[in-house]
């Protein structure tokens, strides 16, 4: 199951947004999902920013962060992670999305 929240249109503070995001990816590892998605939106980059590069940070703990842009059936990684998921039914998936980003756990 891929869990979706959406942290980029809730007025949070870079600081606040990050927090949030932490806490729901360890969440999601201890109820064995497969993946967090997280819309972060583009508009001012601050929090897409900050997704990102906490992610990057986070070496070894993700199998994989598949952004929206590559979030499509050309992205090896992203079609194992949806068949994982057993996910046939994302509508961003295709959409070259650069508004959210998707952490395999």
């Amino acid at each position: 199951m891929i869990k979706e929240i959406d942290i980029g249109h809730k007025a949070y503070s870079v600081d606040e947004a990050l927090s949030e995001l932490s806490f729901v990816i360890s969440e999601a590892k201890n109820n064995n999902l497969v993946a967090v998605k997280i819309i972060h939106g583009s508009g001012g980059g601050f929090i897409s920013r900050a997704v990102r590069e906490w992610g990057e940070s986070q070496e070894g703990r993700f199998k994989d962060i598949i952004y929206g842009e590559n979030y499509n059936m050309f992205n090896e990684n992203a079609v194992k992670m949806r068949s994982e998921a057993n996910e046939t039914q994302d509508h961003d998936f295709n959409r070259t999305n650069p508004g959210i980003t998707i952490f395999w756990l």
